[in-house]
C-alpha cells in the first residue's frame, strides 16, 4: 500500500516508522500546549498508580485530555439547558 492509497482511504491516518516498524496513528494531528498545573502531591501521586493499574504506562496525558474534554462538554450541556 503506497502512502496515497492510504491517505485516500484513511484522511486521518499518518504513517510513521519507529526503529523498522510502521505505526499508524489514527488522530489527526492537533495544536497542542504544554502547560503547568499544581496539585496536591498524594493525589498526584494516587491518580498515577491509578492510571498505570488501568490504562498502561505513559498514558496520564491520555487521560487528563479526556478529563478535561468531559467537563469543557458537561459545562456546554449545563450552559444550553439554561
Amino acid at each position: 500500500m503506497n502512502a496515497e492509497s492510504s491517505s485516500a482511504a484513511y484522511p486521518f491516518r499518518r504513517e510513521n516508522t519507529f526503529k523498522g516498524r510502521r505505526i499508524y496513528n489514527e488522530r489527526p494531528q492537533m495544536e497542542t500546549i504544554k502547560t503547568t498545573i499544581n496539585v496536591d502531591a498524594d493525589l498526584w501521586r494516587d491518580f498515577s498508580i491509578q492510571v498505570i493499574k488501568c490504562e498502561g504506562y505513559r498514558k496520564k496525558n491520555d487521560v487528563i485530555e479526556e478529563l478535561i474534554r468531559e467537563y469543557v462538554e458537561q459545562r456546554r450541556g449545563e450552559k444550553q439547558n439554561e
